[in-house]
């Protein structure tokens, strides 16, 4: 395995074995998968952390595939020449559990976390009242095939790898009276626990069978009596630990309060329910059972789809904090691309269902790779803000109240107020001196302010009250005008390097994690943002502030932060070096650069550029100061509710901009629409950047005189991020070829910006990479 990653890093950054240490190593048994209430936790983490999607939250949720078939192999001659693959004319075992280990990223990609295997699979041909063939890892006394085995055990250890969580499955009903008597029944439980157990793998959960109460030949596996057999799994610990279980049961069938109770998590089945009402009504059922505990609840099958409605039963199931599970089999006349339960499968994402079914989970999950989800027609409203603001409270020159008072008559719809690792709440006295406090800023706070501001004598020292957010924002906020923001700058580092992550929308103030590197700092902080937001409910978000800050965050180190969607492109202070130097990248250079392998070789969802304003002077304007009014965002959405404007930003349906507005931005299947908005004898120009899927990955690491390796964004390809077209005027469209990375588009103004952090800086704006 280690082996695996060195080839990785030298094959996409050269010799550049420094990289070695920030990226995580596989190593056997490194997932593990536990239960904390209703979350599932991986590794600790509750899944899909922070995560909501249109107001649920989908942290601790368990979304998953049946895919029993990834083992398959038909021991009966009579009938195994069925499933033949339609270019070879023959039944391959070991191509189809390739193929399908080789799918398995793409599906992760997508957000997919679990999926249901089953040592006996299912139907081969989606739904059979009679089983004649013979597809069971079991032997007729309880043991395991070998054969079997090993297939199964390739497709665990890359589960392991990526992370993932099977369900494994023990019995299917139509191949369960292939063994003997309740001895062989108990026997293939014993021996399938500890299978797993000698093989390492914690990410494994277990379903004595599928679906208990349909057919089965022993008393054991009937639902009256399999609550025995979830009891004997939990006996089988080892080395402290014992795994989770479960069963099912038929479609729409509540589980009994017996097999409820002993679950560790319970099992639903959607299959035969039509209404997605009454698919909700079977959790909130499972719930009030006498024996239940709280405990997640997920369906592991259903087979109804609707992905393109706005409500079907995978959007009832997450609505109701459940978890489900999609079962696709291929209908007769269909062709080989559909379907995951019909033998012999295509596992890769081949078909309108299955694409509509993984669009879904990945908008659900957060986990879209495909960049801005832009819509074909606007229907909602652009709302300006700013998200980098300091005051009084850490290092700014004004108060508070006069900050958000400038930006709301200069147009601004919202504003977060985020200073040094501090939230604007509790008592505050600041001690008044002519630089900080007095002078200018106190005078022209009282007369904006009479009768508001509190002074006081302490000790000898004249100070000021700091108002907390809480008590000044109901005198400036307005519905639908004016919302400010709670957030604060956490400030971090690593060695010299500082790390800057601003907070928006925090409900509790954080303090620095620290960590062992620069992208371990980032990591870290990111993770205490999002278990915030999973744990409160309160939409938030980190982003990345200013990399080239004390050139402290390469690209290399910034695009393998997980979780992260968003850092500075663009930032008004004049010591942030937005544009680089002869040997450091600018910021737009480093978003090329992290989109591009975040896409292609990472397979990490995109990062959006913001422009802020990152103001610490208020009184003086000019460029060696970090004045307001120097970036924002536009932000599309239908409501000026931090709720709302979170869901768009992560949508990515918001735009950066140093000066230049736009009408409209707006995608369909084939083509990146823009409109800007004109003024007064200026003119402007429209690069569409991106980068092709062919692209030179070759790279090299900056060097000093003697040789040594900088710590500083590599020399990539002018293949990643190339200006694809150049369009003058007002309207610009680019047309998709369809092997592109992604395309941004960067609008120019003729005309420069006024108050600038350097000369002649044009007024600019930027658009969210989207993906063809």
């Amino acid at each position: 395995m280690l082996q695996r990653h060195i080839h990785f890093i030298r094959r996409f950054w050269g010799s550049s074995l420094w990289l070695l240490m920030a990226l995580p190593l596989a190593r056997g048994g490194q997932t593990t998968v536990s239960i904390s209430d209703e979350d599932f936790l991986v590794n600790g983490q509750p899944t899909y952390a922070g995560q909501f999607w249109q107001g649920h939250k989908i942290q601790g949720l368990l979304l998953n595939a049946r895919v029993v078939q990834a083992t398959f192999e038909d021991r009966n001659p009579a009938t195994a020449t069925r499933w033949a693959y339609p270019d070879t004319g023959k039944w391959d075992a070991e191509r189809n559990t390739r193929e399908f280990i080789h799918a398995m990223p793409d599906w992760k990609r997508h957000g997919l976390l679990g999926f249901t295997l089953n040592l006996q699979g299912g139907s081969p041909q989606g739904y059979s009242s009679d089983q004649p063939w013979h597809n069971s890892a079991i032997h007729s006394d309880g043991s395991l095939d070998e054969k079997y085995l090993s297939r199964l055990k390739q497709i665990l250890d890359r589960d392991d790898e990526l992370g993932m969580v099977p369900i494994l499955g023990i019995f299917y009903f139509g191949q369960d009276q292939r063994l003997k008597d309740e001895a062989s029944v108990l026997r293939a439980v014993d021996n399938t626990v500890r299978w797993i157990q000698e093989g390492g793998w914690r990410n494994v959960l277990i379903e004595i069978n599928n679906e208990c109460n349909v057919r089965y030949d022993h008393e054991i596996l009937k639902p009256h009596r399999v609550h025995e057999l979830i009891e004997r799994v939990h006996q089988a610990s080892r080395d402290g630990h014992r795994l989770l279980v479960s069963t099912s049961y038929g479609g729409g069938t509540i589980p009994s309060d017996t097999v409820a109770a002993a679950s560790d998590f319970v099992l639903l089945h959607g299959n035969g329910v039509k209404d997605p009402a009454k698919l909700a009504e079977m959790v909130r059922v499972t719930r009030r059972l006498p024996g239940f505990r709280p405990k997640p609840i997920l369906f592991n099958e259903d087979d109804h789809f609707d992905f393109d409605q706005p409500l079907n039963h995978f959007v009832a199931a997450i609505t109701e904090r459940a978890g489900w599970g999609y079962f696709d089999f291929r209908a007769n006349g269909e062709a080989f691309e559909e379907g995951f339960q019909s033998v012999p499968v295509d596992w890769k994402i081949s078909s309108a269902r299955k694409r509509g079914f993984f669009g879904l989970l990945a908008e659900v999950t957060g986990s879209n790779p495909k960049g801005a989800r832009l819509p074909a027609t606007a229907t909602t409203t652009w709302w300006k803000g700013n998200l980098h603001t300091h005051s009084l409270w850490s290092d700014g020159d004004d108060y508070p109240e006069m900050i958000a008072h400038w930006y709301k008559s200069q147009g601004y719809q919202f504003l977060a107020l985020s200073d040094h690792n501090i939230t604007l709440e509790g008592p505050n006295w600041l001690n008044v001196t002519s630089k900080r406090g007095g002078g200018v800023a106190l005078t022209k706070y009282k007369t904006r302010f009479p009768n508001w501001v509190e002074e006081r004598t302490w000790l000898g020292t004249n100070q000021v009250r700091l108002k907390p957010l809480a008590e000044f924002r109901p005198f400036l906020e307005e519905p639908g005008r004016f919302l400010l923001i709670p957030s604060e700058e956490l400030s971090d580092r690593h060695l010299t390097a500082p790390i800057h992550i601003n907070l928006t929308n925090l409900r509790d103030r954080l303090a620095p994690q620290g960590g062992t590197s620069v992208v371990d700092v980032m990591q870290r902080n990111v993770d205490a943002v999002l278990a915030q937001r999973g744990t409160t409910g309160q939409p938030m978000f980190p982003h990345i502030n200013h990399p080239n800050f004390v050139w402290a965050i390469t690209a290399e180190e910034l695009m393998q932060v997980r979780g992260e969607r968003f850092f500075e492109v663009y930032n008004g202070h004049p010591l942030v070096h937005n544009e680089g130097d002869e040997s450091h990248a600018g910021t737009e250079r480093v978003w090329d650069i992290l989109l591009t392998w975040r896409l292609a070789v990472l397979h990490l969802p995109p990062m959006f550029g913001i422009a802020v304003d990152d103001s610490h002077s208020y009184h003086q304007f000019k460029t060696d100061l970090s004045n307001a009014g120097r970036g924002w965002i536009m932000v599309r959405s239908p409501h000026l509710s931090p709720g709302s404007l979170i869901d768009a930003m992560e949508a990515g349906d918001f735009y950066a901009s140093s000066g230049v507005a736009l009408k409209d931005i707006r995608r369909d299947t084939s083509r990146l629409q823009l409109s800007i908005q004109t003024e007064p004898g200026v003119t402007y120009r429209t690069l569409f950047i991106g980068t092709r899927r062919d692209f030179d990955r070759s790279n090299t690491p900056f060097q000093n005189a003697a040789g040594d390796k900088l710590r500083v964004t590599h020399r990539y390809s002018d293949s990643v991020g190339e200006v694809l077209k150049e369009v003058q005027g007002t309207q610009a469209e680019y047309t998709f070829v369809g092997d592109e990375l992604y395309v941004r588009a960067k609008i120019i103004s003729s005309r420069f910006k006024t108050n600038s952090y350097r000369a002649k800086d044009p007024e600019s704006a930027w658009t969210q990479p989207v993906s063809p």
